[in-house]
């Protein structure tokens, strides 16, 4: 029998898990390759070479994509979950709503062993651990517990990028399960970093402190806005902001380093979207609004019917502007970036050599002398 070839090409996998979950006889488990990056595997002995996979692959189907109905700036009134949130805190306020009505919510959470996975999530204390941007793909493994959940009628708000949205909701079309009761909300994405990477940050970070990490913050508020600064959060409780250029991975996420190769042609970088609700930052700081921007600012696009009327059940809790499109900014509602051609490299360095030694071989000498010259004068950690 003719062995099945689900992956002949990584920019053509998103690591959604779909295949996975569809496969009659659980043939197939994501495995993480020499990068970082979660991949499908078949077991030749118990694949029936059904084709299933290859036929619902989502990257090799159409999507389902379609015009925001409304497009607005959002903020929490609440300024204790704002200043909890990364941005304008849409998500402390859907999945309050949804919590608070007996719902369930599905979102990024990290293990105790700092992996990061969906989880189930039916308490705002669980949901508080789950705030803030995460720069890593979450493994999803929810897909049945989404419908069952579904099936039983409860409330469910499921948060996730855009490919993991149309997984579930291609996944429950497939069950036939009926969904009236399931809100899809999804971030607007840059692209998934490299768990290998952010391993090689936990270890460093550890190993210098002496200490076990329990959460990381990629990004955190000052001043009441955002900052490119980074918190740890150590196993007795203490923190430490990570503000020094070379301490943090940020950098070189933003820097296209360590993006999933299929992010670098991502399909949802696009004004149509999937979900019910997207929601994601927005640092425009030239376009007049009469919201206070203090605590930041979210973008808010409301995509269907059920998305508008999510907003209407929520919209006293928020101030909120409706804006156009060109008001919008996000550039991942755009167009896609590139992955950094110098990504493998990079990558192996950081495996083989550690993260320190991988950034200043990219930085180079000069580079390297600036920064130093920089956060010498600026007195930065």
């Amino acid at each position: 029998m003719e062995r099945m070839n689900l992956l002949s090409d990584k920019t053509k996998c998103c690591g959604c898990g779909l295949c996975v979950h569809i496969c009659p006889k659980k043939s197939i488990r994501l495995v993480e390759d020499e990068f970082g990056f979660f991949y499908p595997s078949i077991d030749d002995n118990s694949c029936i070479n059904c084709g299933l996979c290859l036929k619902e692959c989502l990257l090799k189907n159409a999507p389902q994509l379609s015009s925001p109905l409304k497009m607005l700036v959002a903020k929490d009134k609440d300024v204790g979950e704002l200043m909890g949130s990364t941005s304008g805190g849409m998500y402390s306020v859907i999945s309050n709503y949804v919590l608070e009505n007996n719902g369930v919510v599905y979102a990024p959470v990290f293990s105790e062993t700092m992996h990061l996975r969906h989880d189930r999530i039916t308490d705002k204390t669980s949901r508080d651990h789950s705030r803030g941007s995460k720069y890593i793909q979450s493994e999803l493994t929810v897909f049945d517990d989404v419908m069952r959940d579904s099936n039983e009628g409860k409330r469910i708000a499921f948060f996730g990028t855009p490919c993991q949205v149309e997984s579930i909701k291609k996944f429950l079309e497939m069950k036939k399960v009926t969904t009236d009761r399931l809100l899809l909300i999804d971030v607007v994405c840059n692209g998934v970093g490299s768990n290998v990477v952010f391993r090689e940050q936990l270890n460093r970070i550890s190993r210098k402190f002496h200490k076990a990490i329990v959460d990381y913050k990629f990004r955190t508020k000052k001043e009441g806005r955002n900052a490119a600064e980074e918190l740890v959060v150590f196993d007795d409780g203490s923190m430490v902001v990570l503000s020094e250029y070379q301490q943090r991975i940020n950098p070189w996420y933003h820097s296209r380093l360590t993006i999933r190769p299929s992010c670098g042609e991502c399909r949802y970088c696009s004004i149509k979207r999937c979900s019910d609700i997207t929601i994601g930052d927005y640092s425009r700081d030239d376009t007049k609004i009469d919201i206070d921007r203090n605590g930041g600012i979210s973008t808010l696009l409301l995509n269907t019917e059920k998305g508008v009327q999510l907003f209407h059940e929520v919209c006293s809790k928020i101030d909120s502007q409706e804006m156009s499109y060109d008001e919008i900014t996000q550039i991942r509602l755009r167009v896609p970036e590139a992955v950094n051609p110098k990504q493998s490299v990079f990558i192996s360095n950081v495996k083989h050599r550690g993260l320190d030694r991988a950034i200043n071989s990219y930085l180079g000498p000069i580079k390297r002398l600036k920064l130093l010259l920089y956060h010498f004068k600026n007195g930065k950690r």
